[in-house]
Protein backbone atom coordinates (compact mmCIF):
# COMPACT_ATOMS: atom_id res chain seq x y z
CA UNK A 1 0.00 0.00 0.00
CA UNK A 2 1.44 3.26 -1.16
CA UNK A 3 0.52 6.64 0.66
CA UNK A 4 0.49 9.77 -1.11
CA UNK A 5 1.07 12.37 1.57
CA UNK A 6 4.71 12.97 1.33
CA UNK A 7 4.71 13.44 5.13
CA UNK A 8 3.42 9.98 5.72
CA UNK A 9 5.92 7.13 5.99
CA UNK A 10 4.02 3.54 5.13
CA UNK A 11 6.03 1.67 7.84
CA UNK A 12 4.41 -2.06 7.25
CA UNK A 13 0.73 -3.37 5.55
CA UNK A 14 -0.08 -2.85 9.31
CA UNK A 15 1.68 -0.06 10.69
CA UNK A 16 2.08 3.32 10.04
CA UNK A 17 3.30 6.68 11.20
CA UNK A 18 2.62 9.99 9.66
CA UNK A 19 2.67 13.89 10.62
CA UNK A 20 -0.12 14.88 13.02
CA UNK A 21 1.28 18.40 13.24
CA UNK A 22 1.90 20.70 15.79
CA UNK A 23 1.00 20.32 19.71
CA UNK A 24 -0.34 23.25 21.78
CA UNK A 25 3.02 23.18 23.03
CA UNK A 26 4.98 23.43 19.68
CA UNK A 27 5.91 20.21 19.59
CA UNK A 28 5.87 17.38 16.53
CA UNK A 29 2.59 14.96 17.03
CA UNK A 30 3.06 11.37 14.99
CA UNK A 31 0.09 9.59 14.51
CA UNK A 32 0.62 5.60 14.70
CA UNK A 33 -1.77 2.95 13.07
CA UNK A 34 -1.94 -0.60 12.94
CA UNK A 35 0.10 -3.26 14.71
CA UNK A 36 3.55 -1.95 16.08
CA UNK A 37 5.31 -5.22 16.00
CA UNK A 38 8.64 -6.80 15.04
CA UNK A 39 8.45 -6.23 11.65
CA UNK A 40 7.70 -2.53 11.59
CA UNK A 41 9.73 -1.73 15.03
CA UNK A 42 12.96 -1.15 13.19
CA UNK A 43 11.41 1.48 10.61
CA UNK A 44 9.65 3.13 13.05
CA UNK A 45 12.52 3.93 15.85
CA UNK A 46 14.66 4.93 12.11
CA UNK A 47 11.95 7.92 11.43
CA UNK A 48 11.88 8.87 15.37
CA UNK A 49 15.77 9.03 15.57
CA UNK A 50 15.76 10.76 12.43
CA UNK A 51 13.17 13.31 13.60
CA UNK A 52 16.05 13.74 16.92
CA UNK A 53 18.54 14.25 15.10
CA UNK A 54 16.77 16.53 12.55
CA UNK A 55 15.86 18.70 15.85
CA UNK A 56 12.72 17.68 17.19
CA UNK A 57 12.56 17.44 21.06
CA UNK A 58 8.97 17.50 22.15
CA UNK A 59 7.02 14.32 20.68
CA UNK A 60 3.57 13.26 21.28
CA UNK A 61 3.01 9.85 19.59
CA UNK A 62 -0.89 9.59 19.32
CA UNK A 63 -1.81 5.88 19.71
CA UNK A 64 -5.73 6.50 18.57
CA UNK A 65 -5.39 4.37 15.88
CA UNK A 66 -2.57 1.62 17.47
CA UNK A 67 -4.12 -1.52 17.56
CA UNK A 68 -1.23 -4.11 18.75
CA UNK A 69 1.82 -3.51 20.55
CA UNK A 70 4.65 -6.30 20.41
CA UNK A 71 7.91 -6.88 22.85
CA UNK A 72 9.72 -5.69 20.28
CA UNK A 73 7.10 -2.19 19.94
CA UNK A 74 7.74 -1.68 23.44
CA UNK A 75 10.95 -2.21 23.52
CA UNK A 76 11.57 0.81 20.58
CA UNK A 77 9.19 3.20 22.48
CA UNK A 78 11.34 2.61 25.51
CA UNK A 79 14.94 3.02 23.30
CA UNK A 80 13.32 6.27 21.90
CA UNK A 81 12.26 8.06 24.98
CA UNK A 82 15.77 7.53 26.82
CA UNK A 83 17.31 8.98 23.67
CA UNK A 84 15.06 11.59 23.69
CA UNK A 85 15.04 12.34 27.39
CA UNK A 86 19.27 12.19 26.50
CA UNK A 87 19.36 15.08 24.67
CA UNK A 88 16.93 17.15 27.15
CA UNK A 89 13.93 15.79 24.77
CA UNK A 90 9.89 14.21 26.03
CA UNK A 91 8.08 11.77 24.52
CA UNK A 92 4.84 11.56 25.50
CA UNK A 93 2.23 8.60 24.45
CA UNK A 94 -1.56 10.00 23.99
CA UNK A 95 -4.37 8.13 23.45
CA UNK A 96 -3.45 4.59 24.57
CA UNK A 97 -6.43 1.99 24.28
CA UNK A 98 -6.93 -0.09 27.38
CA UNK A 99 -4.90 -3.05 26.70
CA UNK A 100 -1.82 -1.27 25.20
CA UNK A 101 -2.14 1.35 28.53
CA UNK A 102 -2.25 -2.39 31.08
CA UNK A 103 0.92 -3.87 29.13
CA UNK A 104 2.99 -0.51 29.95
CA UNK A 105 1.29 -0.89 33.74
CA UNK A 106 2.28 -4.29 34.15
CA UNK A 107 5.36 -3.96 32.56
CA UNK A 108 6.01 -1.16 35.22
CA UNK A 109 6.98 1.48 32.71
CA UNK A 110 4.08 4.31 33.60
CA UNK A 111 6.91 5.92 35.53
CA UNK A 112 8.94 5.69 32.78
CA UNK A 113 6.97 6.54 29.87
CA UNK A 114 4.85 9.55 30.10
CA UNK A 115 1.28 8.37 29.26
CA UNK A 116 -1.65 10.69 28.91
Amino acid sequence: MKQTDSNDKNISPRFSIRDGGKTASGGTRMLLTGHLDADAAPDAADTLRSMLEHGCRDLELDCTGLQFISSTGIGTIVAVVGEYRDLGGEVVLRHLAPGIREIFESLDLLDYVTVL
